[in-house]
């Protein structure tokens, strides 16, 4: 294995994809989903095709964000859209770099397993009520923490890449 950081990946994606399965079955037959301005569901996909649709979007976008993270540095470093790129893919910092952007993209992969996994939560937290209806607060909590992380995740990357003596700007 490459990285301490692409296990922990793993680690969290086998957790997320566990935590599905296991709360998939108690679902009805039919999954409300795509709740309208009152929270109530609008849509109600089979449970199979909901879990089938929810597995797929937990394990591959997730491994095509790490991915292009790995893949992109060591292959086709010219297509990579970092700050001060001539500097970062230098032949003698460019090993680091794509250390840098291989555990970057682990996190951006956790992150987005952990929004997968707390979006399948809150839909199986609102089949506790007939009909089913979205927890506006665990949503919002979601949404929030998202955010944060994915802001959290922006800074870090462009911190990274900013030149030697660039300070705090």
């Amino acid at each position: 294995m490459h990285r301490p950081q692409v296990r922990r990946f793993l680690a969290v994606l086998l957790v997320g994809t566990l935590i599905v399965l296991a709360t998939l079955a108690p679902l009805s037959s039919a999954v409300g989903t795509h709740p309208g301005l009152q929270g109530q569901a609008q849509d109600y996909p089979a449970r199979l095709g909901y879990g089938a649709f929810l597995l797929v979007l937990m394990l591959t976008v997730p491994a095509l964000i790490l991915g292009a993270f790995w893949w992109l540095p060591a292959r086709a470093p010219r297509l990579l859209s970092i700050p001060h790129a001539d500097y970062w893919l230098a032949p003698e910092r460019s090993a680091r770099t794509r250390e840098f952007l291989i555990d970057h993209g682990s996190r951006m992969g956790m992150l987005t397993v952990l929004l997968v996994a707390g979006m399948h939560l809150i839909v199986f937290m609102a089949h506790a009520v007939v009909p089913p209806r979205l927890p506006v607060l665990p949503f919002a909590v979601l949404m929030f923490l998202y955010c944060t992380g994915l802001s959290l995740w922006l800074m870090r990357f462009y911190k990274e890449f900013r030149l030697p003596g660039e300070g705090n700007r």
